[in-house]
């Protein structure tokens, strides 16, 4: 008996030393065994040396001990609906074992609960520390869209880049943007169009001939409510803003201080807004998940790549993962009007599925 026990506890340690230096998997769920051990997925982003679009099969880590295990999705057995053929499931951490890729935490994850208000796509996006006061705890996420960017020479055209952002409904959340001058200097606003020109204008920023502004679109929204609690404990107040285990990743580190972009997947949906304990009858989009997808070190907005400087790297957008007509089979089996068994093909238009340059610096 002690035996059998000491070979277990060394496969788990073996598994979480795996975990640890593993990478990040990113698929379309497929099916399941009956206990939920396994599943097959397509991969939606490349991962392990296999190309995106590929079938593979996924297990859970042997007796590693997760938060947010794939038999739980599989089963239906943590806060969200199980997971259905179609669904986006998203893993922190996986490494190859007898050809399988053996997970770890579940990241993000779509299900059919979300309607569809809801999408999935890759972006550069930053994950910043979070705090827990009064109305409860919080904790922001901003994506980018360096391939939006744009110059603009007027005032007036600084207010229009920001409307054309604010209407675009992925990812949606607060609109932003990233204001780069020509001496390198790099703030964000966030707010009206017609206040995002006047600070310009106040900081004559535009006002020497021939002057020039970049602008990079960005939204920034709330971790999802049944999520902020992997980090942080939303019920102690916090000091100030502190690290989790999120966070921790987009740390610049000796490069710069705070927080910085990441190429990620990432999973939003509307949810209703919380706030001192109760819904405040205002519903917003959150954060459902965020991965990072590739071995890079953050980087600050200041040297973002975008479509004016790309500053030696590649540049990214926010790519769609799911289309119009898979999100409205996916509104009407969450309201019940018709049962789907399998999605919707998505459209033959458009980059399918998401994916990054490896380039990007």
């Amino acid at each position: 008996m002690a035996g059998r026990f000491s070979t277990q506890s060394a496969e788990a340690e073996v598994a979480r030393l795996e975990l640890k230096d593993g990478s990040p998997l990113v698929g379309r769920f497929e099916d399941a065994a009956p206990d939920g051990g396994s599943a097959r997925v397509t991969l939606v982003v490349d991962a392990l040396g296999t190309k995106a679009g590929t079938r593979v099969t996924v297990a859970q880590a042997p007796g590693v001990r997760l938060r947010r295990p794939l038999s739980d999705a599989v089963n239906g057995t943590e806060k969200f609906p199980a997971l259905v053929r179609g669904d986006v499931v998203a893993f922190a951490s996986a490494y190859v074992s007898g050809g399988v890729a053996m997970v770890g935490e579940i990241a993000a994850r779509s299900h059919v609960g979300m309607g569809s208000k809801m999408q999935a796509f890759t972006a550069m996006v930053r994950v910043g520390q979070s705090k827990v006061g009064k109305r409860g705890a919080f904790q922001s996420v901003t994506v980018a869209d360096g391939k939006a960017a744009v110059a603009v020479r007027s005032y007036a055209a600084a207010a229009e880049a920001l409307e054309t952002a604010a209407k675009r409904e992925w990812p949606g959340g607060e609109a932003g943007m990233i204001v780069r001058v020509e001496d390198g200097s790099t703030t964000e606003f966030f707010g009206e169009p017609r206040h995002l020109a006047q600070e310009m204008e106040n900081a004559g920023i535009l006002d020497e001939q021939g002057s020039v502004v970049e602008l990079i679109p960005v939204w920034r929204m709330p971790t999802g409510r049944h999520l902020i609690g992997f980090e942080v404990d939303p019920r102690t107040e916090t000091a100030g803003w502190v690290h989790g285990p999120t966070s921790r990743l987009f740390e610049g580190g000796k490069a710069f201080r705070g927080q910085g972009f990441l190429p990620c997947f990432m999973v939003v949906a509307d949810e209703d807004e919380w706030a001192f304990g109760g819904p405040t009858g205002k519903v917003v989009r959150a954060s459902q998940g965020v991965v990072p997808v590739l071995a890079r070190p953050p980087v600050h907005g200041r040297r973002l790549p975008s479509a004016v400087r790309a500053y030696g790297g590649a540049v990214n957008t926010v790519l769609s993962l799911y289309g119009k007509e898979e999100l409205a089979a996916r509104r009407m089996e969450k309201e019940g009007e018709q049962a789907v068994t399998a999605p919707v093909a998505p459209p033959s238009r458009g980059p399918r599925p998401p994916a990054f340059s490896r380039g990007m610096g």
